[in-house]
């Protein structure tokens, strides 16, 4: 992330005061602020549906964290969406136990109706 960094009285510019409100909520249940980074990143997406670059970076910057941690916090968890995801998203378990029970004929079904694969967003 070789992105300028982003100083604390910017940091309503990144995110909103709403956001930071939240987040210094869920700060005042943790003893270390690294401790509340997923509900963070939480906050902010769900509030905007995915969490940016810049996004990331303000809240690494408010939680004293470096967003290179914090990117590792956010990649490490596959709810917590990098990039724009759709308004509707489809969680699929491919796991051993989904595929004795059939999964790969849901998987097939949604292919069908929806034209979409894996990590892929319909048209509307």
């Amino acid at each position: 992330m070789n992105e300028p960094e982003i100083i604390q009285s910017d940091l309503t510019s990144v995110l909103s005061q709403q956001e930071i409100d939240e987040i210094d909520h869920e700060l005042s249940h943790v003893p270390y602020k690294s401790g509340a980074a997923i509900d963070a990143l939480k906050i902010v997406q769900a509030k905007r549906g995915w969490v940016s670059d810049e996004c990331l970076q303000g809240i690494a910057k408010h939680l004293e964290m470096s967003a290179e941690e914090l990117e590792g916090v956010a990649t490490f968890y596959n709810l917590i969406y990098r990039r724009p995801v759709g308004e509707k998203v489809i969680l699929f378990c491919d796991s051993v136990s989904c595929w004795i029970c059939g999964c790969d004929g849901v998987k097939q079904k949604i292919t069908d109706v929806l034209g979409v694969d894996y990590g892929e967003t319909t048209a509307r």
